[in-house]
């Protein structure tokens, strides 16, 4: 006479699914750590399981797989894990889901929660905000910086290249620095000749150029010698003569000033919209 089958145990709520994990677990006699190795789920999944605490697993068929697969790996019932998947199954929105009389008991939502924005974003981008404006305004500064140079440099080069210009005649040369009391206020792009003494007076056939900025300086006579051609110091005044008409180069010349024989040159008109200014002082024609 062949032995009546068992039949096989009836397990209504995700406590008593989780138990019964938890007893075959220690009949094989392993730990959480190693039945968390061997199925590849943190340990505090798998303690949520045989808690029968879902709360904060992920959605519902990914518990469902965890538990069918946590079943497997301890050889638990086939026939018992199935009926067991079926009385926990989380009911549809709206409905009581209710099996041989036995409400489920799984604990967590139907519903998706939604998550709130990340403050920390904002403030990543009001940071970044502040740093693009810093480095905005730094770059401007250095770019204008870099202009100024970059002319310098080239006009260097080509008087460089020029065998003129190893024989500079400064004799007709003056620079005196500029006092504070020459200008009206350091930020005035272009400071008014009235009330600056150096413009006050004039030589005929005399050539004055007052800078404003540290400046490449390029002086040309009638007879196409160089009379200079260097950086100069900012507030500093150069005068020239007996060589009209002279071509005259500045590399930054914004608030520079210049006279022949006493009379103002337009150094700003000069400019033609850039920082350099290039003119004829003397002559038929003072541009």
């Amino acid at each position: 006479m062949k032995p009546t089958e068992q039949t096989p145990t009836i397990i209504h709520s995700a406590a008593e699914l989780g138990n019964e994990l938890r007893l075959q677990r220690e009949k094989k006699n392993l730990s959480i750590g190693e039945v968390s190795e061997r199925l590849k789920l943190p340990a505090r999944q798998i303690e949520a399981l045989e808690s029968g605490q879902y709360e904060n697993l992920p959605e519902p068929v990914f518990v469902r797989g965890f538990l069918r697969s946590y079943g497997r790996f301890l050889d638990l019932d086939e026939n018992v894990l199935d009926r067991a998947l079926e009385h926990i199954n989380p009911p549809a929105a709206g409905t009581k889901h209710t099996h041989l009389g036995h409400h489920t008991d799984l604990n967590f939502s139907n519903t998706k929660r939604k998550k709130p924005f990340p403050t920390w974003i904002l403030g990543l981008l009001a940071i970044g905000a502040i740093g693009y404006g810093v480095y905005a305004w730094q770059n401007k500064s250095n770019k204008d910086n870099a202009e100024q140079e970059a002319n310098n440099s080239i006009l260097t080069n080509v008087i460089a290249s020029n065998p003129a210009a190893s024989a500079l005649n400064n004799s007709n040369v003056i620079v005196k620095p500029m006092t504070a009391s020459d200008t009206q206020t350091e930020t005035a792009s272009a400071p008014p000749t009235s009330g600056n003494p150096l413009l006050q007076t004039g030589v005929a056939g005399e050539l004055a150029i007052n800078t404003r900025y540290r400046t490449m300086l390029t002086v040309t006579n009638a007879n196409g010698e160089i009379l200079i051609n260097q950086i100069v110091p900012a507030r500093s005044e150069h005068r020239f003569k007996d060589g009209a008409p002279f071509e005259v180069r500045l590399g930054y010349a914004s608030g520079s000033t210049a006279t022949f024989s006493g009379e103002e040159i337009d150094v700003q008109a000069a400019r033609k919209g850039g920082k350099t200014a290039v003119f004829t002082a003397g002559g038929t024609t003072t541009q």
